[in-house]
């Protein structure tokens, strides 16, 4: 039976027993994992800090090939994020970090970049302002992992592509692909985006150091949101109510105003 010791965020965590928790882990080296704490409900327990939902801590674990569920050894809590719980927006951004790794990662399939860019969103959410850019951050890490991430490329044809007025640039969701208004032709479903909008999703793809305005967070938060709903083919209800149910209304997007 193999074990398994690594650094882990608590996605979910829900009663087994009068003294057993069951919980939905992100591992840095692991993956997802799912597993059955015995005894973590125990005032002494091999489980220090509890078992709380959006903590970091370290895991010790036995993966059985015959169950869905990994046995849960031991748990060190190494960290808390204060501003998850000091505002209803900062809480509910955290539950829907938590909720796209839970619908877009599978067990075993390791994702270091993805835990980096949940920790560094985590850390974040006590600053209004450093959660908005964090989140456009973390849901572009989260498209890239899962193999979902608009492609930009068209954005890099040229020194002065970006140099255009707004609403040139558009989203084609069933190709994926960001493109000129002037491809966009017979095409009913699209997102059109303002030039500084485009700008921002160039910077990302090239991983390079951005900064924005309010509004423009805003508009690429939106954005890439509409781009995981089309990506998972769900909504999901902490992303409604973070960013507006009136800007997902169907899978694929009829829009001829910029970026909503």
């Amino acid at each position: 039976m193999p074990a398994i010791r690594d650094e882990a965020i608590v996605l979910r965590r829900w009663d087994w027993s009068e003294t057993s928790q069951a919980v939905h882990l992100f591992c840095r080296e692991h993956g997802a994992l799912r597993g059955l704490a015995k005894g973590a409900k125990r005032e002494k327990s091999a489980f220090s800090g509890g078992l709380e939902p959006l903590t970091r801590g370290e895991v010790g674990a036995i993966q059985k090939p015959s169950s869905e569920l990994a046995t849960l050894t031991d748990w060190d809590l190494t960290e808390i994020f204060p501003g998850v719980r000091a505002s209803a927006r900062g809480f509910l951004a955290a539950h829907y970090i938590a909720d796209l790794i839970r619908h877009g990662v599978r067990d075993a399939d390791p994702h270091p970049a993805l835990w980096s860019a949940t920790i560094d969103a985590l850390r974040s959410i006590g600053d209004a302002a450093a959660l908005e850019a964090a989140l456009v951050s973390f849901q572009w890490a989260l498209l890239g992992e899962t193999g979902y991430c608009p492609d930009a490329s068209a954005l890099n044809a040229s020194a002065d592509a970006l140099v255009r007025p707004d609403g040139a640039w558009v989203y084609d969701p069933e190709r994926g692909v960001v493109i000129s208004v002037n491809e966009r032709v017979g095409q009913e479903n699209f997102w059109a985006m303002r030039t500084d909008t485009a700008a921002l999703l160039l910077a990302l793809s090239r991983r390079e150091p951005w900064s924005a305005g309010p509004e423009t967070i805003e508009r690429a938060n939106r954005f890439l949101a509409a781009c995981i709903r089309w990506a998972f083919g769900e909504p999901l209800a902490t992303m409604d109510r973070l960013f507006g149910t009136s800007v997902f209304g169907t899978a694929s997007v009829r829009s001829t105003a910029s970026d909503r």
